[in-house]
């Protein structure tokens, strides 16, 4: 059974994968660090590290961002929240640093991407 191995540890890193991508999902209105999500997947920070490196190819920061930053596209769609009511419900406590970061994932402010949307007509 030993050829088998390598499967079942395969499964458990995409079981943990899974685990921790709903955690992210589930949590981002809060910080979110690697120690949380470490506790959570009963692991060790480094192992998230290798987790998301390995299966990936992005840091654990660097997804965790890009969640958010999808996230706040969703937000910004929808018209009904102001850019610093979304960085506050993504959990930023400084819209300017959230429009940094937006910036820097997609290219253009918030307001920039909220412009390039196409107005439903009535």
């Amino acid at each position: 059974m030993q050829t088998y191995d390598f499967l079942e540890k395969d499964l458990l890193e995409n079981q943990r994968l899974r685990s921790a991508i709903d955690y992210i999902r589930s949590h981002c209105t809060q910080p979110i660090t690697r120690t949380a999500v470490a506790e959570h997947l009963q692991c060790s920070e480094s192992y998230v590290s290798v987790l998301f490196r390995q299966s990936t190819g992005r840091k654990f920061m660097e997804i965790v961002l890009r969640y958010r930053m999808d996230k706040a596209k969703e937000l910004l769609r929808q018209g009904r929240k102001t850019v610093t009511e979304i960085a506050l419900a993504l959990g930023y406590k400084d819209p300017n640093y959230f429009s940094a970061c937006f910036r820097r994932v997609t290219g253009v402010s918030p307001g920039q991407f909220r412009r390039k949307i196409p107005q439903k007509s009535i």
